[in-house]
């Protein structure tokens, strides 16, 4: 039961997401989620895989990355990919605002759907979408568990530390490591919950998007470094209670804000 009822509570994010409840949010919300991406042509793959026209160069490093990709998530997280992703990839932005609810990002994964990934981003920023697939398969992991809306600090941060970087590229880490120094830092919560997540932006501490994820990442580095033993069993827990709070408390002693002022002090 508790698996239909998150994947009920994602759809109703789908249409309250980007703060719109205008009808043409709504609509644009479902248009998204149920567009029917076989209207693409699909690449030979092991896995349903939709390129636009024009981007087959860029399809060609998602076939070839795909498969590590899938063994460092897995390896990473301690499991198997519970579902097969459906991959689109858009050469143009008109094509990645069929498949995406966050038009600026390049990729996105909604729910255990589908994985978007806006290669006209990726191109003009020359971006590697290698990273951002492997960014996109960890939120993947975790939805086709049922895991979803955890504190984003803990989302992101996990998705950045297993691709190694994949969606804080423009923030590295000696850059991350001043800005904590100078106290321009986010603050680790355990409050969940989709109208949690969606309130919990990177503008509230003052930093940008991009050096959120990059500190959220290093912090999730460092509780997988520190005590390698307690972190998988984190994981093993929130696999089970679908609660980063509940798993938490069943592995930490420490907060999290404790802890990040351990990680803090350790830079």
């Amino acid at each position: 039961m508790r698996k239909y009822t998150l994947k009920i509570i994602m759809l109703l994010g789908v249409f309250l997401t980007l703060g719109s409840l205008s009808s043409c949010g709504t609509l644009h919300a479902l248009n998204v989620y149920f567009q029917d991406e076989t209207e693409l042509p699909k690449m030979p793959a092991s896995y349903p895989f939709y390129v636009e026209a024009g981007a087959e160069d860029l399809a060609k490093t998602v076939q070839n990355h795909f498969p590590q990709a899938v063994a460092i998530v897995e390896n990473s997280m301690g499991g198997k990919l519970l579902k097969t992703p459906t991959i689109v990839l858009c050469r143009s932005v008109a094509c990645y605002e069929k498949y995406a609810l966050v038009t600026q990002a390049v990729g996105e994964t909604m729910s255990d759907h589908r994985i978007a990934l806006n290669g006209e981003k990726l191109t003009r920023e020359q971006r590697d979408v290698r990273p951002i697939l492997t960014h996109e398969l960890v939120h993947f992991y975790w939805f086709g568990r049922s895991v979803g809306f955890q504190p984003r600090w803990f989302e992101e941060g996990l998705a950045v530390w297993v691709s190694k970087g994949g969606g804080a590229e423009k923030v590295n880490v000696a850059e991350a490591t001043r800005a904590l120094k100078a106290g321009k830092q986010l603050v680790p919560h355990l409050e969940d919950g989709f109208f949690k997540y969606r309130s919990d932006r990177a503008e509230d501490y003052g930093i940008e998007w991009q050096m959120f994820y990059r500190q959220a990442g290093m912090f999730v580095e460092y509780l997988a470094q520190h005590d390698a033993v307690k972190f998988k069993k984190l994981l093993a827990e929130l696999e089970k209670t679908r609660s980063l709070q509940a798993a938490w408390s069943a592995t930490y002693t420490a907060t999290p804000v404790q802890l990040w002022a351990d990680f803090v002090k350790s830079l």
